[in-house]
């Protein structure tokens, strides 16, 4: 379930004035090239979809159904909220929020591919390294299941916090976060047990997490608290707690290594080269999260309210999913705000391939 409060008529106006992508189907694009968005809105076009964008063109391509053989009313229930990329980057995992599924997507065919069953409003998915279980939290049962992607096949659910809408998996794959939207709670939960190895108190209302590239620290948003938690995942205590302008719904990973240095190498920007780790998304701008310290660099104004964010062009541009049904491309070297491209259908979460593992 999307956490928007209020969707302003004018917004999604100028954001579709603004546009300028061509919603024309086409032939597919590659998987690197392609920003995968989910449409969580059945009351405008393209509705309960998923939508692919041609990065490189601006050109919206045919949304992609997460059902099939539906009538107009089961279709209008799937209400998908968010999407994980499996291995190689050629799959997509659809949570389908009002059908109690998850779509598996073929990124390069655009089709549907399979569909399980999960538990109750599922908000939430992550997909181990190995990319045999998507880890999915389940925002109606206050559950957390691991479903075998080779079986298609649903575990045993583990209870955990009240309205679990954020899931991820450390890069070593041995434990899985859960963030609990309800009870303001992460658990950390043992990959190969299911046993929670700790519950740990957060900040109000969080909606996001990521994981540092070490396994060293999580980061938490915390919605209704506007503030990130950061978690020492050795001991499983807060580090810190900093600061954010407004409510934070999604948070990122910037680019390592080069990368990272060019795209935040200008100095008008209030940060120093190299040193971005994270984005985070904050009401109508995107916060630059910076290493080592977890300090907040000057946020990028993006005009509208973003809701999900991705990183795409080897790093250099962040592609920021709109709540009045677009999407915004921003350049991180620059902070030049360019094109906005209508996708419709209240955007909740946004993934893009890196452009090397693309066809």
């Amino acid at each position: 379930m999307p956490l928007i409060a209020v969707i302003l008529l004018a917004a999604t106006t100028a954001a579709c004035a603004a546009s300028q992508g061509s919603t024309a189907p086409v032939a597919p694009s590659p998987v690197g090239n392609t920003a995968f968005v989910v449409n969580h809105a059945i009351s405008s076009d393209p509705g309960s979809t998923i939508t692919p964008v041609d990065l490189p063109s601006g050109t919206v391509e045919r949304p992609i159904r997460t059902g099939t053989n539906l009538s107009t009313k089961a279709f209008a229930a799937l209400a998908p909220s968010a999407l994980a990329f499996g291995p190689g980057h050629e799959n997509l995992y659809v949570t389908n929020f009002g059908a109690n599924t998850v779509s598996e997507l073929s990124g390069k065919r655009r089709t549907l591919t399979g569909v399980f069953k999960v538990g109750l409003e599922p908000d939430a998915v992550a997909i181990s390294p190995g990319g045999r279980t998507a880890w999915v939290a389940d925002f109606g049962s206050s559950s957390i299941v691991p479903v075998s992607l080779p079986s298609g096949r649903a575990g045993k659910p583990l209870i955990v916090g009240s309205e679990p809408r954020a899931v991820a998996v450390t890069p070593n794959g041995a434990e899985v976060l859960c963030a609990s939207f309800g009870s303001s709670t992460v658990s950390i939960i043992d990959a190969r047990t299911m046993r929670v190895l700790s519950t740990i108190a957060v900040g109000l209302e969080p909606t996001a997490i990521a994981i540092t590239s070490n396994d060293s620290q999580a980061l938490v948003a915390d919605f209704g608290a506007n503030a990130l938690t950061v978690i020492n995942l050795s001991t499983n205590q807060i580090l810190r707690t900093v600061a954010l302008p407004e409510n934070p719904t999604d948070i990122v990973a910037a680019a390592s290594g080069a990368r990272a240095r060019a795209r935040n190498a200008p100095s008008a920007l209030g940060q120093r080269a190299g040193t971005a780790a994270f984005y985070v998304t904050a009401g109508a701008s995107i916060v630059p999260i910076i290493a080592p310290s977890d300090t907040t660099g000057r946020p990028f104004n993006i005009v509208y309210p973003v809701e999900a964010l991705a990183i795409s062009n080897g790093g250099t541009i962040a592609d920021a999913a709109l709540q009045g049904g677009a999407i915004a491309e921003l350049d991180l070297a620059t902070g030049r705000l360019g094109r906005l491209i209508h996708v419709g259908g209240i955007p909740t979460a946004i993934a893009v391939a890196p452009a090397e593992t693309g066809d």
